[in-house]
């Protein structure tokens, strides 16, 4: 009788040890690795062209209706600020990025002007 509790206990013990493992390496490799998880909305009434260019030179062009958006993940963004072009106007530079980037939006008012915010975990006082 106390065999098969005693292997179900170990058992129980090995997922437990197992699943917690999984968890703690899925969180370094997204925040060691440098990828950004991207979300850039057009909030304006008409459809634009938007060019984000990063620090490190990599480029993302898209084409976006009116209150739409498209989510993207880039890798090797660089450090500084992101520079980014609409309708082929001049360029304005928002944002920081570094190696290490929580997702971001990057909104587009009616007027092109740009907002740039993280998205923040939920339990995060600040």
């Amino acid at each position: 009788m106390k065999k098969p509790v005693i292997a179900l206990v170990t058992l129980t013990l090995l997922v437990i040890v197992a699943v917690g493992s999984m968890g703690i390496r899925a969180f370094y490799i997204a925040y060691l690795t440098d990828s950004a998880a991207i979300r850039v909305i057009n909030y304006s009434p008409e459809k634009i062209d938007v060019s984000l260019t990063f620090p490190s030179k990599e480029n993302r062009i898209m084409t976006l209706d009116p209150k739409s958006y498209e989510d993207f993940q880039i890798g090797g963004t660089g450090e500084g600020s992101i520079s980014i072009e609409i309708n082929e106007r001049e360029s304005i530079l928002t944002g920081y990025v570094t190696s290490i980037n929580p997702p971001m939006l990057i909104s587009i008012g009616n007027d092109f002007s740009v907002e740039f915010d993280y998205i923040k975990r939920q339990n995060q006082s600040h």
